[in-house]
């Protein structure tokens, strides 16, 4: 039965919506509770023609339209007139049903001006089984900056195909399209709910809201879980809200969007997943709106998944967080979009096991106030970049673990490819890190590299810490520190590496306490090319390698020698630094040295384990190495005796006062000689180790009469032999049985040529007798 009051609203609603009055403002008020019994309402169209204010008002604690799970009732407010509003308060909406039928919103609202409003406020929608709203217009010119549909504090459950859906009947485009059609949503919850908005240039704000549970709609063609967009322009401002505990199974994102300007600020993003592997496919149709912009700022995505999709678009990420988060799938950590512009400061990143990179490496990228720690990868690098220019300024890096493949991963992987590009790294500071390859890899055609103010220190990986392989390189280091770095791989050179064509500048930096494995411990230069140097006033000390302490220079193949090459070697330090081998400050083999313009440099307190504390250069010295005379060289040794500068040994002269006691020499006997040992640059070979200690010397004997020597001829019990045309006296060879150390000689079968065992005659001793002369010969004096 109808109460006295549910009958006093069906006639205050028939005589208000079928007679159109024309008061200034109506209010409904339902004050039950539980409104069940307005069937009369539920189970017809209501077609409400609005030429004034309305305001539906349920009781404080929400009235229940319950619709039954059965399709009727619906509310479709038609605009005529322009500035009124339609205002409905708590009244909770549930168990809606199309029962199949497409297009039967719950409210449908019809308009042809932007100037109206439509207010929800403290109303819920739960447990329906159609799409809460649409709105149909026709709307081409915006009047107002102002919102026209508000949603405030309301509750969203459990509403299975969506909660609001835009449509355009007419649309003559305009970039200001969007404006016409301008929704806001404050203060409100959503759980359980799929498909929930899909828009046609309109412009939705979303503030302060709470999202958990989405997924796709069944009956829509739309490809919508959270918000999409298609074959349209719109403008989403997503502000103080959170997204939690989402995990989307269908193979959909939580935004589908073209054009789509995508503004999220104060936002978080927790435990966030989808079938697809990303949050956001945004598709740029260039055609269509060209400033597309996506616009991140003071966001947290902790545990969520890659976050955006799509080519071509312009994003920019500020004050924002990503952090513990274990990526599972192939996709880069952020965006694997191409063609992209990425601007990103003040972001930091942390905690993070990757699975691949954290960007695509072909887009354009801009990295400013950059803090990335505690992040481990097993994929090729961290920050991966293909043909594009990128900037990186003000980046602090900490505890990176590159553990892919052996010499195929690494923090940064930057390739220009076939032409020039530029990578501007400014400002960084990089520590406590580990590679199984080179840390920095740079190659392509032409890279043009700039680091000023770079500090990389305690950086363990087994290659370079920064390696080129590029063709070309135009390289400038300046005001950089490297410190107490390894290079665990005994075949890579250098802590850091560089080859082929170069145009290479160090200024005003300092490397000390690099270890390396292999050669290099600062700097390896070596399969060069072609190479313009500036080495000003840098510091070098400490450093430990193979050989070259401080620097290894050597040619290729392929070496350009003329005297073009513009190389200035000016104010620098290289001190205390250590090799195994060879060249404890600097090791050269590169034959356009000896161009260098040498100033004020000093190599002091340096060591080698062989030779060369200071400086070494194996041959060649007139190319190989500057002119030492313009150095500081000093105090530099091997095992504690000081050797500044060698080479290896270039020439040996021998003693021709010979001191020999015995003058009588027959042929095959040792005759002491003694011989000096040279470097190039005229030193006496000071071989303190006996590296050289096998050296072996094919000589002529001349003159020897000269030195009172007497050679005589062979006696009757050796053979004459001869080798390579050389005369020796052999002593016989007999049979083993032959007791020679004891009771036998063995004399010659023939004097000449012939020194044959079994033929050579095994002789007994006077007193001795027997086959093998076992026998003592007794002498019978009886």
């Amino acid at each position: 039965m109808f109460k006295c009051k549910d009958i006093l609203f069906i006639i205050l609603f028939i005589y208000f919506f079928v007679s159109k009055a024309y008061a200034i403002e109506y209010k409904v008020k339902f004050n039950d509770t539980n409104f069940n019994n307005i069937k009369d309402f539920v189970n017809g169209i209501q077609n409400i023609t609005v030429q004034s204010n309305i305001t539906f008002i349920g009781n404080t604690n929400g009235t229940i339209f319950d619709f039954g799970k059965v399709p009727r009732g619906r509310l479709i407010f038609s605009y005529p007139s322009r500035g009124y509003t339609v205002k409905i308060e708590n009244i909770i909406f549930e168990n809606y049903s199309s029962t199949g039928l497409y297009d039967v919103e719950m409210m449908i609202i019809n308009v042809y001006s932007d100037n109206y409003y439509f207010i929800l406020n403290n109303c819920t929608f739960q447990n329906n089984y159609y799409r809460v709203i649409r709105i149909d217009t026709a709307i081409n010119k915006w009047t107002h900056t102002h919102p026209s549909v508000i949603i405030n504090n309301c509750n969203f459950y459990n509403n299975i195909e969506g909660v609001l859906k835009e449509i355009r009947y007419v649309i003559n485009y305009s970039e200001d399209l969007y404006k016409t059609l301008y929704i806001q949503i404050n203060n409100s919850t959503f759980i359980n709910n799929k498909g929930l908005f899909v828009l046609q240039y309109g412009r939705l704000e979303i503030n302060n809201c709470y999202f958990n549970e989405v997924e796709k709609n069944s009956m829509d063609n739309h490809e919508v879980v959270f918000i999409g967009n298609f074959n349209s322009h719109d403008d989403v401002f997503i502000n103080n809200s959170k997204f939690e505990d989402i995990k989307i199974e269908s193979l959909y994102p939580l935004i589908n969007g073209e054009n789509l300007n995508l503004r999220v600020e104060n936002t978080s993003f927790l435990n966030c997943k989808s079938a697809t592997g990303y949050l956001f496919h945004l598709k740029n149709k260039e055609s269509l709106y060209k400033d597309q912009t996506i616009y991140f700022k003071n966001n947290t995505f902790q545990d969520s998944i890659s976050i955006f999709h799509g080519d071509y678009n312009k994003i920019i990420i500020e004050d924002s967080i990503f952090k513990d988060t274990i990526y599972k799938n192939s996709l880069p950590a952020i965006s694997d979009s191409k063609g992209s512009r990425f601007i990103i400061s003040n972001t930091q990143f942390f905690n993070l096991s990757l699975s691949s990179s954290l960007f695509k490496e072909d887009s354009f990228y801009s990295l400013n106030k950059i803090k990335l720690t505690d992040i481990t990868t097993n994929y090729i690098a961290v920050f991966q970049f293909f043909q594009n220019n990128v900037n990186i300024e003000n980046m602090e890096v900490e505890n990176i673990q590159c553990v892919g493949d052996t010499d195929r991963t690494s923090f940064l992987l930057y390739d220009s490819g076939e032409d020039k590009k530029t990578i501007n790294i400014n400002n960084v500071s990089i520590k406590n890190s580990i590679s199984n390859g080179p840390f920095i890899k740079i190659k392509g055609d032409i890279s043009e590299i700039n680091m000023n103010n770079v500090n990389i220190k305690s950086v363990r990986s087994y290659g370079s810490i920064i390696k080129d392989l590029s063709t070309k390189s135009i390289i400038s280091i300046s005001n950089s520190n490297f410190n107490e770095n390894r290079n665990l791989n005994k075949l890579e050179c250098g802590s850091i590496h560089f080859s082929n064509n170069l145009l290479l500048s160090i200024e005003n930096s300092e490397f000390s306490n690099n270890h390396c494995q292999s050669n290099g411990g600062a700097i390896c230069i070596d399969e060069i090319v072609s190479m313009d140097l500036n080495l000003i006033s840098n510091i070098f000390s400490d450093n430990k390698s193979l050989n070259g302490g401080a620097l290894y220079l050597k040619d290729s193949n392929n070496t350009i020698s003329n005297n073009l090459s513009n190389i200035q070697i000016k104010n620098n330090i290289f001190r205390n630094n250590v090799v195994e081998n060879f060249g404890g400050a600097i090791y050269s083999e590169y034959s356009n040295l000896y161009l260098a313009k040498t100033e004020n440099n000093s190599i002091i307190y340096n060591s080698a384990g062989i030779i060369g504390g200071g400086i070494y250069s194996p041959f060649s010295i007139n190319k190989n190495l500057f002119d030492i005379n313009s150095f500081e060289i000093g105090n530099n040794t091997i095992s504690g005796y000081i050797n500044d500068y060698a080479s290896k040994p270039s020439y040996i002269t021998l003693n021709k006062k010979l001191d020999i006691k015995n003058k009588e020499l027959r042929p095959g006997d040792y005759l002491p000689l003694i011989f000096t040992l040279y470097d190039e640059f005229d030193q006496l070979y000071n071989d303190i180790i006996k590296y050289y200690s096998m050296l072996s010397l094919n000589l002529d004997l001349v003159e020897i009469n000269s030195q009172g020597i007497n050679i005589l001829a062979c006696d009757k019990y050796q053979i004459k032999m001869y080798k390579n045309g050389i005369l020796s006296c052999e002593i016989p060879v007999c049979k083993d049985t032959c007791p020679i150390s004891s009771t036998a000689i063995c004399r010659p079968y023939i004097n000449e040529f012939v020194n044959n065992k079994e033929n050579n005659i095994c002789e007994c001793l006077s007193g001795w007798e027997g086959e093998y002369c076992e026998k003592k010969k007794l002498v019978n004096f009886g």
